[in-house]
């Protein structure tokens, strides 16, 4: 008996350590849900992966400056009925290289090189449009919890100055009007408080598909309506736009694409010059006997007036044999529009420079702008702030003239849900405060809260 109660002792305390602890809620800032956000997203990562095996497409481009071995083997019987059976066997390597190509395959890289630069950088552009999408979900989801809470102490006290009216009403102090009245400032209420619950319950499902999670987690960030804003000197903060922003990044890159396509397409008339070789040995039986081996240089062209081939062979074939041969062709105009893509190509990369100077003005004017909206968010959260304590007060005030007979309940609920409306106020003021730091982050690649450590 005492070690089957030992027993189930052991199994009960088994059971606790596995299943008895709960794990706690995983807390996020805005740092976290930016990560989360990018690490959930399936367009990013079919991006990243796509952008992975170019890039491993390029890395294997390198065989292309090797030369090229062909192995060859055959076997040729043949069985007649009035003649002597003939069996051939004929096995032969050749080799193909590149001597000169005028740079075309070394620009081509480049080129290609330079297409995955500008993909890896907007693929960051991408993923700075979703971090963007998850941090205004959070800064909504805590927004509606702010309001919902302010309504909800607002629509008690509402209720509660109600019921006090109604006895005004009793005692002949109030008419029905202003019950109705009041009746219809609380049903407002209370539906602008089932409408924010339904919103907030909508933005928490879109939260947790944003963030790929299956629970709702703690959000650590709160919104302080006392907090305000530090800023970088603005010259600094221009300095790092131009360093950092990605749209620049994107600007820069796009350039240094066109540049070799421009360089590629300017040296596309030069000729291709090669060197070929071959091997063989054949005979009707082993050991085979027969042999022959050639070498040649040849030269390719292919140009917008111009297009041919030409080239020279030397070899020997079996001990008393020498060949050579020289051939050539050549196509006069096969394409003369084709003259015009070094122009185009020459044109787009001037359009491109064009494109990131204005850029360049542009960013400063717009980092300008931003830093000022800043500035000025922070200063209406102040005045807001002001407009609260105003409203607060004359709330205040108005119980004190209630409760000394001078003003109805009606008129109280009336500076009630103005308080409610200027509380509301400065947490959409702070709010503000939050986007327009955030914008300002963004223009400068940085990550959520970060502008504070420039």
């Amino acid at each position: 008996m005492k070690q089957i109660f030992l027993l189930c002792v052991i199994l009960f305390f088994c059971r606790f350590l596995l299943y008895g602890q709960t794990s706690a809620p995983l807390k996020i800032t805005f740092k976290d849900a930016a990560n989360l956000a990018i690490a959930a997203s399936y367009e990013l990562k079919n991006e990243k992966a796509l952008q992975e095996i170019n890039k491993s497409v390029w890395r294997l481009g390198w065989r292309a400056y090797l030369p090229k071995f062909t192995l060859q083997a055959s076997e040729d019987d043949r069985l007649y009925e009035y003649q002597a059976d003939s069996f051939q066997k004929n096995y032969t390597i050749s080799v193909d290289h590149v001597l000169f190509d005028g740079g075309k395959l070394a620009s081509s890289r480049k080129l290609e090189f330079a297409g995955l630069e500008l993909g890896e950088s907007r693929l960051g552009t991408a993923s700075g449009e979703v971090v963007e999408k998850a941090l205004s979900t959070y800064r909504d989801i805590l927004t509606s919890r702010e309001i919902i809470s302010i309504r909800k102490t607002g629509y008690e006290t509402l209720n509660e100055q109600r019921n006090v009216l109604k006895k005004e009403f009793e005692l002949g102090i109030a008419v029905q009007t202003d019950i109705d009245e009041a009746d219809i400032s609380i049903d407002e209420a209370r539906i602008e408080i089932e409408f924010l619950e339904l919103e907030i319950n909508e933005m928490n499902e879109q939260f947790l598909n944003l963030l790929g999670l299956e629970t709702y987690p703690v959000l650590s960030e709160k919104i302080d309506v006392y907090r305000s804003v530090i800023l970088p000197d603005l010259e600094k903060i221009v300095f790092a736009a131009l360093e950092r922003n990605q749209n620049l990044k994107n600007a820069l890159l796009s350039i240094r694409q066109k540049k070799e396509a421009a360089r590629f397409a300017a040296f596309s008339w030069l000729p291709v010059l090669r060197a070929t070789g071959s091997f063989s040995v054949g005979g009707k039986q082993y050991p085979l006997t027969k042999y022959n081996w050639s070498l040649g240089i040849s030269m390719e062209f292919a140009g917008p007036w111009l297009n041919g081939s030409s080239s020279i062979t030397a070899g020997v074939q079996g001990k008393d044999a020498k060949t050579a041969r020289l051939s050539g062709s050549f196509v006069p105009a096969p394409d003369p529009a084709a003259s015009m893509s070094v122009k185009a190509a020459r044109l787009a990369l001037a359009y491109e420079q064009k494109k990131y100077a204005g850029a360049l003005e542009q960013i400063a004017r717009t980092v300008k702008t931003a830093r000022e909206n800043c500035l000025l968010a922070d200063k209406k959260r102040r005045i807001a702030l002001e407009a609260g304590r105003v409203a607060k007060n004359k709330r205040n005030l108005y119980v004190l003239k209630h409760d000394l007979g001078q003003i109805t309940s009606l008129e109280l609920m009336d500076a009630q849900t103005m308080l409610i409306q200027k509380e509301i106020a400065v947490i959409q003021a702070a709010v503000g405060l939050l986007e327009a730091e955030r914008a300002l982050e963004s223009l400068l690649d940085l990550q959520p809260g970060e502008l504070k450590y420039l």
